[in-house]
C-alpha cells in the first residue's frame, strides 16, 4: 500500500506543552495536598494545567484524526478496519502495559481495596467511574481521558466516511452535543443530584472539544478558508497565547459550562498558527518540542508512577519545604521524560512500525 506522508508543523510541540503542563499541575496538586509546608504555603502555578491540558489533547486529536480521515477520503474510501487497527496498535500496548504494572504496584503497596472498580479502566470507561463518583484509583485515575478518546473513535470515522457535507455534519454534531450539555446542566440546576451522573458523563466526554478540532481540520483541509485566515491573524494568535499563559498562572476561568470549549478554540488557533509556519508569537517547530511531542503519550500515561516513587522516597526521608518543591519539578519531569523515551524506543515503537502497514495517509506529526 502506497503511503502519502503529511507533515503538519508544530503539532508535536503542542502535544509536548500539554503533556508537560499536566505533569506540572499534578506535581503542584500533590505538594499542596501531602506536604505540610505547602499546605501552609500552597503552590498556585499550573494548578489548572492538567484539566485544560487534557482539553488541548482532545482538540488536537479531533483535528489530526479528522484531517487524516479527510485526506484518506479524498483519495479512496475510508477504511474503518484499518483505522481501528492503527488506533489499537498506538494506544493499547502502552495503556494496558502501564495498567498491568500499576495494578501490581497497587496490590504490593495496598493502595486501593476496591478491585471491582478496576473494570472501569480495563474496559476503558474510566470516565464512567468518575461520573458515578467511584473513589479515584491511585496511578490510574488519569486514564479516563484515554477512554474518552477511544469512545470518540467508535463513531467518528463512520461520520466522516458517510457525511456528504462534512462541515455541516460536524457543526450539527457540535451544536447537538452542546444542546444536550445545556439541557443536562438545567436539569442539574433544577433537580440536583438526580441528574448529576448524566451531566458528568457528558461534561467529561469533551466530544465538543474534539468536534471543534474537527471543524478546524475541515477548514484547513479546504483552504482557502475565512476561519483559517482569521485564526492566523497576529492579534488572534497573541490572544490565544495570552490565554495559555493565564492557564499556566491559574488565572483563566469563565464558567465550567464553556471553559473547555473556549480552551479548545484557543488550542485550535494555536494549531493553525503552528501549521501555517509559526505565525504566532511562539514557534513550536523545533527539535526539543518534536522529541517531547513524540513521547508525549508516554509522558502523560507514565508520570503518576514516577511521582508516586519520588514522593514516597521524599516522605520517607522527611523532605519538605520550598527547596524540595523547587527541585521536585525538574527531577520528576526529567525522570518521566527518560522513562517515556525508553518506553517509546524499546516498546511502543515496535507497535508503531506495525501500524504503518495499515496506513495510507501518514502524518509525521
Amino acid at each position: 500500500m502506497r503511503e502519502q506522508v503529511i507533515h503538519l508543523k508544530g503539532l508535536n510541540g503542542i502535544r509536548a506543552m500539554a503533556a508537560i503542563g499536566v505533569v506540572i499541575s499534578h506535581i503542584s496538586v500533590t505538594l499542596n495536598a501531602f506536604f505540610p509546608w505547602f499546605q501552609t504555603n500552597p503552590v498556585h502555578f499550573g494548578n489548572g494545567m492538567a484539566d485544560f491540558g487534557v482539553t488541548m489533547f482532545f482538540t488536537l486529536s479531533g483535528f489530526l484524526i479528522t484531517y487524516l480521515l479527510l485526506c484518506e477520503k479524498a483519495v479512496s474510501r475510508v477504511n474503518i478496519r484499518n483505522f481501528y487497527i492503527r488506533r489499537i496498535l498506538r494506544i493499547w500496548p502502552l495503556y494496558y502495559g502501564y495498567l498491568l504494572v500499576s495494578l501490581i504496584v497497587i496490590y504490593f503497596f495496598g493502595l486501593y481495596d476496591e478491585p471491582y472498580n478496576y473494570l472501569f479502566y480495563i474496559l476503558m470507561i474510566g470516565n464512567a467511574g468518575y461520573a458515578l463518583h467511584i473513589v479515584p484509583i491511585p496511578l490510574l485515575s488519569h486514564l479516563w481521558t484515554i477512554g474518552v478518546e477511544e469512545q470518540f473513535y467508535l463513531f467518528w470515522p463512520y461520520l466522516v466516511r458517510k457525511a456528504k457535507h462534512e462541515l455541516v455534519a460536524f457543526a450539527i454534531f457540535l451544536a447537538g452535543f452542546i444542546l444536550i450539555k445545556l439541557v443536562l446542566r438545567y436539569l442539574l440546576f433544577r433537580y440536583g443530584d438526580g441528574a448529576s451522573v448524566q451531566y458528568a458523563m457528558v461534561y467529561l466526554a469533551r466530544f465538543d472539544c474534539m468536534a471543534i478540532g474537527a471543524i478546524g481540520a475541515y477548514c484547513y483541509f479546504n483552504r482557502p478558508s475565512t476561519l483559517i485566515s482569521l485564526m492566523s491573524l497576529p492579534a488572534i494568535q497573541f490572544l490565544a497565547w495570552l490565554c495559555l499563559a493565564l492557564i499556566a498562572l491559574n488565572r483563566f476561568y469563565v464558567t465550567d459550562f464553556v471553559n473547555h470549549d473556549l480552551v479548545a478554540t484557543v488550542t485550535l488557533c494555536v494549531i493553525i498558527g503552528q501549521i501555517n509556519g509559526g505565525c504566532g508569537p511562539v514557534n513550536l517547530d523545533n527539535r526539543l518540542c518534536d522529541f517531547l511531542g513524540r513521547i508525549s503519550y508516554g509522558i502523560y500515561v507514565i508520570h503518576p508512577l514516577i511521582m508516586l516513587t519520588y514522593f514516597r522516597l521524599a516522605d520517607e526521608y522527611g523532605a519538605d519545604g520550598l527547596m524540595f518543591g523547587l527541585v521536585s519539578y525538574p527531577v520528576i519531569i526529567l525522570l518521566t521524560v527518560l522513562v517515556a523515551h525508553l518506553s517509546y524506543e524499546f516498546y511502543e515503537k515496535k507497535f508503531i512500525d506495525m501500524k504503518h502497514r495499515y496506513t495510507k495517509i501518514k502524518s509525521e506529526a
